[in-house]
């Protein structure tokens, strides 16, 4: 991105061989609300500084969290602390002394409670009446 006060936002930067975004000559622009996922996600030369996130803000981020801010960072937000379970990592990801977020986004994921088992019923036996013997006797009778 060059060039100055540009707004970069909801964007989905992933598996870029070199730089998930390139910051060239670039200051004054606002980058928030997008995803990361790079072997490095930000290259910067000849850049001021830039904003990397909002104010906290109510509504679905990025990745599903209850709060637009930052951005999602591969590397750091899987790691980051999240103590208020806001969805947004309590330290600022810095990029240089120039380029910080300073809410970057963390992707919270629901543990799963381990099923209680349902207990199977024993089956009781059903009692039966007593058996009763019967007895026929089946005579034949053949007449020639």
């Amino acid at each position: 991105m060059e060039g100055s006060n540009n707004t970069l936002f909801g964007s989905v930067l992933v598996g870029n061989s070199r730089c998930g975004i390139f910051l060239r000559g670039s200051s004054g622009s606002l980058i928030y609300n997008n995803l990361f996922n790079n072997t490095v996600n930000v290259c910067i030369e000849d850049s001021g500084s830039n904003r990397w996130n909002i104010d906290k803000t109510p509504g679905t981020n990025i990745v599903g969290g209850p709060y637009i801010a930052g951005n999602y960072w591969s590397g750091f937000s899987e790691k980051c602390e999240d103590s208020d379970g806001d969805w947004i990592c309590d330290e600022p990801y810095v990029i240089d002394s120039n380029n910080v977020d300073r809410y970057p986004l963390k992707i919270v994921r629901a543990s799963t409670p381990t099923p209680t088992p349902t207990p199977t019923p024993t089956p009781t036996p059903t009692p039966r009446p007593p058996q009763l013997q019967l007895q026929y006797l089946l005579q034949l009778q053949l007449q020639l």
